[in-house]
């Protein structure tokens, strides 16, 4: 993972390794029509998917990849299920392949879940945290964008859009986010962070200085101050 994102991204598989034990979540932002569907991965823009090579897993990783993906074979034959419920499967499927760490696998299990929920801010985040993973910093943020389009004030796909734009050279773009995500959340040492990144990255010194010596306050254990605190001081003589 790009060290950048080390935060963000940390967090991402942080939520993902809990699906593992406790099950997707279902914050969707659309209720369910309830509509059912007839579930092939060829119909409704679904993308065909399987299981990776799972030979290096432990067996408890392992054993619980395939519960996940047969309750989703099972879901998919069921003529009942809903296409909300459906997609909660994908999504939780990819969920648990990014916590076992494979890098393609999650993508079409996640396209998926969006495609089925298509107003559902979960799916394109999670995208976006795999795209980063994978240093796919321009698709990240079109992902960012379209879960912010669902969630306009999350603090945490604020950050991340914020992050994607910092990994693309645009800390003019990043900086607004980050503003707006503290202003939310005051003392987000994320929020902080960011902008001292970015005020680093415009030259502005004296303002990285400020913001991430806050940030430092907030959390001195935080990883990736120190370095970006550290060139702040130097640039500025110190």
């Amino acid at each position: 993972m790009n060290q950048r994102f080390s935060l963000v991204g940390a967090a991402s598989y942080v939520w993902a390794i809990s699906m593992i034990a406790g099950g997707c979540s279902t914050d969707t932002q659309v209720p369910s029509n309830g509509q059912t569907v007839s579930h092939t991965s060829n119909e409704a823009g679904l993308e065909p998917n399987s299981l990776p090579n799972l030979a290096h897993m432990t067996d408890s990783v392992r054993a619980q990849i395939d519960r996940r993906y047969s309750a989703l074979l099972t879901a998919i034959e069921n003529p009942q299920t809903t296409r909300s419920e459906l997609s909660d499967l994908y999504g939780a499927m990819g969920n648990v392949l990014m916590a076992a760490q494979f890098i393609d696998a999650p993508e079409a299990f996640y396209l998926n879940a969006q495609t089925l929920s298509p107003s559902d801010g979960r799916w394109p985040y999670y995208l976006g945290q795999l795209y980063v993973t994978q240093g796919e910093f321009i698709k990240a943020e079109a992902a960012f964008r379209r879960a912010l389009s669902f969630r306009p004030e999350d603090v945490p796909t604020l950050v991340s859009l914020g992050e994607a734009y910092l990994a693309q050279g645009q800390p003019e773009m990043a900086e607004p986010l980050f503003a707006q995500a503290l202003s939310r959340e005051p003392g987000s040492v994320w929020s902080l962070m960011g902008l001292g990144r970015a005020a680093l990255a415009r030259r502005d010194y004296t303002q990285a200085v400020g913001h991430l010596e806050e940030a430092l306050q907030v959390d001195p254990d935080a990883a990736g101050i120190h370095y970006p605190l550290a060139m702040a001081y130097r640039s500025l003589g110190e």
